[in-house]
């Protein structure tokens, strides 16, 4: 699971995906909400696969590379977008 921010312009999520479908990387499951920095958006993303797995190693080195922030979160399921640090 990954949470991502990225710059709110028009074909950003699109960006996004691409480098899921490069690397190989089938997405689970995704949720967007609006940030509070100016002018980005939060891209909640469950995924398969591990930190382990070379795929993603390599998809999440790009994505630093490619979005405003990654936080890799542990691997536990969260039924909801948290909003603040205390959800």
């Amino acid at each position: 699971t990954v949470l991502l921010t990225a710059m709110d312009h028009p074909g950003s999520l699109r960006r996004i995906l691409d480098h899921f479908e490069r690397h190989n990387v089938n997405l689970t499951r995704i949720e967007s909400r609006p940030s509070e920095k100016t002018h980005c958006y939060c891209f909640f993303v469950d995924f398969e696969g591990t930190q382990e797995d070379t795929n993603v190693t390599n998809l999440l080195d790009d994505l630093r590379e490619n979005t405003a922030e990654v936080l890799l979160l542990n691997g536990e399921r969260v039924p909801w977008f948290p909003r603040k640090i205390s959800d």
